[in-house]
């Protein structure tokens, strides 16, 4: 029976460590004893650095931007061409697009100057005698290690700028919801790079290009997109420009063209984008049969419950009852309650209509209505309330989200609308960045849904044998890509799955309509899944129910409504604890919380599950906060620093350690979530610090790991390529999961070693003011009979470790 709280540990700091001195070993030849192909390499690089040189002395460029593509080898850190070829100092990296692709700023003399680093490299393999092995290794120089970890050196294209034409923007630009306008995004550079470049560097890159536009005869308008973030220090470079007009007929095709023209040749524009456009997600919903009526669960006196902001087109007035307040922009004649009423019929009584192996949590939601998204079916009144689009809709989002968190507390906020562009492999959309600059400005967590797909695009129902699904996902061309901002990295995107006891369908595997990830070549996305209601077949069945008005019942199916689902057990965990949770921990235990459906754990299936279902789907708050006595839960909390890991020594539990071979069995998962810098600018490398968790058991003179991220392939030894950390280790992503299963005992050792670890990007400074992390630690008996929970708290508590259950802790929040 699980009635153990979870603990944390109060003193986290007093666990804190230097770590020891670190060597990132001697330079690596890339093109060992090939010494013909690195001289022909070199001279192409010679020859593109010279042709770069031409192009700035006939456009009169002083300075400029240009494109470093690395060897796939050379992806890692520790082999930035950052020393010889582009020292932070001179020639900084400024940005990135795809995984080792990089932007450097220049200036005419750099240019000539890198031309004469990369023809200093050595021709031949060198090789030195070590003094204390007596081995021989392979020692390039700096520059020949750098020239060789370059692939090519290039000035930015029209094609790395943007990718449609001036016909498709005159389409898209013609959508009332996009305002008319451009994104139009501006390299940035180092705040600490040479005075003369940095001072009013946007406001001045602006105004030379709207001298360009004078010139060209063209006329446009200009506007902010997101100017600071959080802690107000770092703009986004990000303008919306709209041309509007070239003479009395208004601006033609040829006007756009021109103008994309002249942004395609601008040093100092680093990409163009379409304004994405907002749509809301309202698939097909049929109503019971007449009799088919319950009523709203009614709000109980003295009884606290979650609390949820809803993020739509507005709420019912038969929801009114559980409205703590609303934040209404929209007037009645625009407003399309139906989809919003129908997510907070979930929230409030999911558990009456469909039961609990459906809605983990009891009825009751305290609701915060955030009306702000005029009916899809109106698209001209999108433009009425937005005359910028979607950066004035995510500014009265902004404004909503601090009056709801202010006046109630509310730190959870339902969002189940999307964009119609897909997620971009090697981008952070500008609408998901500025969400979690929204999310960190006021320590809230956004709940959003991965996005359905047209009704023509769904697949097939999932079959039960995992060869046919596999076969029959191979064989679609379809792209089913999460939609933005699914992507957002402080917030939860949810997938959709089949809900158990829907006749017909397999329970658990991705509805037919639910998009997966993940989207960017970084990460998991989906999050999490949930269950969302199957695609109605003919007798309408879609397995989950929410309702139309004060009483009527409808079914309903789409990842709008598994979001609210997952957003309600996160608004749980909120309101349970007794002290306020960081927001690291509450996320962190949701997803510490969750289990992949027993229909995707087929090991075929395992890269499937992660792309439809994340993590898996959340168990309940309360199964969340509590252990059976064979297991405990432990919980740090705290802040990393510059120069300093969490070394965390400890005992393994004394009931499943064999006294004879002193080798330790059980079952250990291990969450870790952190709250690392962002900068859009470095495109798909925009999370800038990475933290990774470690568990270790004594072997020797030293501690061996002895767990693996929850998606390394099973046949992995620890040693891969950056590409490879990076796709399944899911380096540099916020969320990690870690498992291991001792069945028969590991070790010959009860010394164990927690261990939390930084690094920062080669181009970025750690935060000076920390990165906020929570990690959670479950180590249970496998065979569920072991005293666990007892063992290892007494062997803590006797070690002075300050703990307590997580439910009465005096846990400080730590602030954004």
């Amino acid at each position: 029976m699980a009635n153990n709280p979870v603990q944390i540990v109060l003193n986290t700091k007093d666990y804190f460590v230097a770590p020891g001195p670190g060597s990132f070993g001697p330079s690596k030849d890339f093109f060992q004893d090939r010494d013909h192909e690195f001289v022909e390499h070199r001279d192409k690089l010679s020859r593109q650095v010279k042709s770069i040189a031409s192009a700035f002395m006939r456009s009169h460029m002083t300075s400029g931007v240009v494109k470093v593509s690395l060897q796939r080898e050379a992806w890692a850190k520790s082999h930035r061409p950052q020393r010889a070829l582009f020292p932070p100092e001179k020639r900084p990296c400024i940005g990135a697009s795809k995984i080792g692709e990089l932007y450097f700023h220049v200036t005419a003399d750099d240019v000539l100057e890198l031309g004469q680093e990369i023809a200093v490299a050595e021709p031949e393999t060198r090789r030195r005698i070590s003094a204390k092995s007596g081995k021989e290794y392979v020692a390039p120089s700096t520059h020949r290690s750098e020239v060789g970890a370059v692939e090519s050196i290039e000035l930015p294209s029209a094609a790395d700028k943007r990718n449609f034409t001036a016909e498709d923007a005159v389409r898209w630009l013609a959508d009332p919801r996009t305002a008319g306008a451009y994104f139009v995004e501006l390299f940035s550079l180092p705040p600490n790079y040479l005075p003369e470049y940095v001072g009013d560097y946007f406001q001045r890159v602006l105004r030379n290009i709207l001298a360009e536009v004078e010139k060209l005869g063209l006329m446009v308008q200009t506007f902010a997109v997101d100017t600071k973030d959080a802690t107000g220090q770092r703009p986004t470079g990000v303008f919306g420009v709209r041309l509007t007009s070239s003479g009395a007929a208004g601006p033609t095709v040829q006007d756009h063209s021109r103008l994309l023209s002249l942004f395609d040749r601008y040093p100092y524009v680093r990409r163009v984008l379409l304004p994405p456009i907002l749509i809301g997600a309202t698939p097909e919903q049929v109503l019971n049969e007449p009799e088919a009526t319950t009523a709203l669960p009614e709000k109980q006196r003295g009884v606290t419950y979650p609390r949820v902001g809803i993020i739509d087109g507005g709420l019912g007035e038969h929801l009114a009852g559980w409205c703590l307040g609303s934040y209404i922009v929209v007037a009645p004649a625009h407003k399309q309650t139906d989809h919003g009423s129908q997510i907070a019929g979930l929230l409030v009584g999911g558990q009456l209509l469909n039961g609990s192996s459906i809605c983990a949590e009891p009825d009751g939601c305290d609701l915060f209505d955030v009306a702000i998204f005029p009916d899809p079916d109106e698209q001209q009144a999108f433009d009425a309330y937005y005359p910028n689009g979607i950066v004035d809709f995510l500014g009265e989002l902004d404004s909503a989200v601090g009056i709801a968190k202010r006046d109630f507390g509310i730190r959870v906020f339902n969002l189940s609308l999307n964009l119609l562009d897909p997620v971009q492999g090697d981008g952070y959309g500008v609408v998901a960045n500025i969400l979690d600059r929204i999310a960190d400005r006021h320590d809230v967590a956004f709940v959003i849904s991965a996005g359905n797909l047209d009704p023509g695009d769904c697949r097939a129902e999932w079959s039960a044998d995992a060869a046919s699904a596999l076969h029959h996902l191979a064989s679609r061309t379809v792209l089913e890509t999460v939609l933005q901002p699914a992507e957002s990295s402080r917030s939860i995107a949810v997938g959709a799955l089949n809900p158990p006891g829907c006749i017909g369908r397999v329970a658990g595997v991705p509805a037919a309509y639910s998009r997966r990830g993940p989207g960017l070549r970084v990460g998991v996305k989906p999050d999490v899944g949930h269950y969302g209601g199957a695609m109605p077949d003919s007798k309408d069945s879609t397995g989950l129910l929410s309702w139309a008005d004060a009483g009527s019942v409808i079914t309903i199916h789409g990842t709008s409504y598994a979001t609210p689902l997952v957003a309600k057990t996160l608004a749980a965990l909120d309101a349970r604890v007794a002290s306020p949770l960081s927001r690291e921990l509450m996320l962190g235990l949701l997803i510490h919380g969750c289990e992949i459906p027993k229909a995707l754990r087929d090991p075929t299936l395992s890269e499937v599950a992660r792309q439809f279902a994340g993590f898996g789907v959340p168990s309940g708050c309360d199964q969340m906060l509590q252990t059976p006595d064979h297991a405990i839960t432990i919980v740090f909390a705290d802040v990393m620093h510059a120069n300093r890991d969490l070394q965390f020594d400890f005992a393994w539990p004394q009931s499943l350690v064999n006294r004879q071979t002193g080798g330790c069995r059980g079952k250990v998962r291990m969450t870790l979530l952190y709250r690392p810098i962002l900068n859009r600018d470095f495109g798909a490398e925009f999370v800038r610090v990475n933290v990774d968790a470690y568990l270790r058991q004594e072997h020797g003179e030293t501690f061996t790991n002895r767990v693996r991220q929850a998606f390394l392939p099973k046949d992995s030894d620890g040693s891969h390529f950056e590409h490879e950390l990076i796709q399944h280790g899911l380096k540099w992503w916020p969320i990690k999961v870690y498992e291991a299963r001792f069945p028969k005992g590991k070790g010959t050792s009860s010394s164990w070693r927690l261990s939390i670890e930084s690094i920062v990007r080669s181009e970025e400074a750690f935060p000076a003011a920390g990165v906020p992390f929570a990690l959670v630690l479950t180590i249970s008996d496998i065979r569920g009979s072991a005293p666990v929970f007892n063992d290892l708290r007494l062997h803590l508590t006797s070690r002075n470790v300050q703990m307590a259950d997580i439910r009465a802790t005096t846990q400080v929040r730590v602030q954004p």
